[in-house]
């Protein structure tokens, strides 16, 4: 369970940083 929440941190961190890139 721990490596799916990790996962999911990871994924959410990366889809904010592209969505803020690409909004830029």
């Amino acid at each position: 369970m721990l490596g799916y929440i990790c996962v999911a941190k990871l994924f959410l961190f990366l889809y904010t940083h592209l969505s803020c890139t690409d909004l830029h």
